[in-house]
């Protein structure tokens, strides 16, 4: 029923519909066709992957490529889909799926970062960031069928249960707040039931902390939240069949005020359970995260090891800097550390001491692991915890010999989403100046974007939204 090999001709079967399985097999070649050498792979994920699908799945894929795809290759697969789309079968129009560059699917995703994206009934690939989650690279690489390409383990680095429940958690609160402040976007038969099975689903694998199904968390809510709910959990599959004419349908009133009641339920067990206490952020006291999220002060990607400094390593680094060796596992250049990070050890050491909760609101170490043998290479940062408007500001460095190459980029995508997964944050601030083209071009590619200019003293502010699309 899975296969783990190439999708070459018809000798592997991914699924156990023959009329799904021509159309993946019309989807491999047709991609190998457009894109030649630029692809790595085509990828199943989502139910078919996970195992537990039916007749009403949709069909999650990703297409993994060299890099970002040129506007003549973008055009050729537009074209490509309007004819896969067409095909005489049902599954040619429930394809869903991504094209991810091999880099940024290896990497923690950067908040509204867009790929290309075929919606589920689509004809047409869009921009959009739906597909970029942790929850997908976590199924691609620990689940994912290899229609075409090496096997998805070699392609995204693994990924902690504690920075998946991160991100779970902040889709939970941010997608429910957004169907509780505006419900007539939702006020439809298919929304209804998505909604309903989605919240059973983010809810167990916020548990588990491994992504799983609709089935198998509606199984498990109903296990395990009050026994009322179970009635509305069932009667959300009959809004599966044929979505596109379902959310044309008026949802039943009931049926959709009981939703919205259960979105609120599902929030509160999980704020009540699971997130920080967010009600006194202030420049004095740090959000207190739960207690899962303290394994994030380390992070990793496939070039980086950041670390979250503290008390001791800083005082190490004011004091003799070799023997921060011992505190982050790299070998420390000579010239550690840097003059601007020198000048500013002072005052960290002096919050560390004073606010010894604030530890990953400060400082963070940047050592590079795909060297012969891991090396700090720089530093970043914020500059306390969240003030009252939910803002950190965040700072970044790297060594002259490590400059150029992306790490900058890449540290500050980290910490932004680090920072983001916690509840009191509601956005990320950076200062700089106008003759600093490089630290301008750091930002922009993180996705800040740009809120004030002070033309008297040249220096320029940028900020990054903690929302993101759904």
């Amino acid at each position: 029923m899975s296969c783990r090999g190439p999708l070459e001709g018809v000798a592997v079967v991914p699924t156990p519909y023959p009329d799904l399985n021509h159309v993946l097999q019309e989807l491999v070649s047709r991609t190998r066709a457009v894109l030649g050498q630029e692809l790595i792979g085509v990828y199943l994920q989502g139910s078919f992957a996970v195992g537990d699908f039916d007749e009403h799945s949709d069909v999650d894929f990703v297409v993994v490529t060299l890099a970002e795809l040129e506007p003549r290759l973008v055009e050729a697969l537009q074209a490509m889909h309007v004819q896969i789309y067409q095909l005489d079968s049902k599954w040619a129009r429930s394809l869903e799926g991504s094209y991810f560059p091999g880099e940024i699917l290896r990497q923690p995703p950067l908040r509204g970062q867009e790929l290309w994206y075929l919606d589920n009934g689509a004809r047409h690939l869009i921009r959009s960031d739906h597909c970029n989650t942790l929850v997908v690279r976590r199924v691609v690489r620990e689940r994912g069928i290899a229609l075409f390409g090496p096997p998805p383990r070699t392609l995204v680095d693994p990924i902690p249960s504690d920075l998946l429940r991160a991100e779970m958690m902040e889709t939970v609160t941010r997608w429910g707040r957004e169907i509780l402040d505006d419900p007539a976007r939702f006020r439809n038969r298919f929304y209804q039931g998505f909604i309903v099975l989605s919240y059973c689903r983010m809810l167990h694998e916020l548990y588990s902390g491994c992504p799983g199904s609709k089935r198998e968390g509606a199984e498990w809510a109903k296990s395990t939240l009050d026994p009322s709910w179970a009635d509305l959990i069932d009667a959300a599959w009959s809004t599966r069949p044929d979505p596109a004419r379902q959310v044309r349908e008026p949802a039943d009133p009931e049926a959709f005020d009981r939703t919205l009641r259960f979105v609120e339920h599902v929030m509160k067990h999980v704020e009540a359970t699971h997130s920080a206490a967010e009600s006194e952020s202030t420049v004095s006291a740090a959000p207190a995260p739960d207690p899962r999220l303290n394994a994030m002060l380390e992070l990793r990607s496939r070039r980086l090891r950041l670390v979250a400094a503290t008390a001791a390593s800083v005082r190490s680094e004011l004091e003799e800097p070799s023997r921060l060796r011992g505190f982050v596992g790299a070998t420390v250049p000579a010239e550690w550390p840097p003059e601007t990070l020198r000048e500013a050890l002072p005052q960290f050491l002096e919050w560390h001491a004073e606010h010894p909760d604030w530890s990953g609101w400060l400082g963070w170490y940047a050592i590079r692991v795909d060297t012969e043998a891991p090396l700090l290479c720089g530093s970043a940062g914020f500059m306390g915890p969240p003030d009252r408007n939910g803002m950190v500001e965040i700072g970044y460095s790297v060594l002259p010999a490590h400059q150029g190459q992306g790490l900058a980029t890449e540290m500050v995508g980290m910490l932004v989403s680090w920072a983001c997964a916690h509840a009191g944050v509601r956005c990320v601030e950076a200062e700089t100046t106008l003759d600093n083209r490089a630290s301008i071009r750091v930002l922009e590619r993180a996705g800040f974007l740009r809120v004030t200019v002070d033309d008297t003293t040249g220096s320029v502010r940028y900020r990054f939204p903690g929302g993101s699309k759904r």
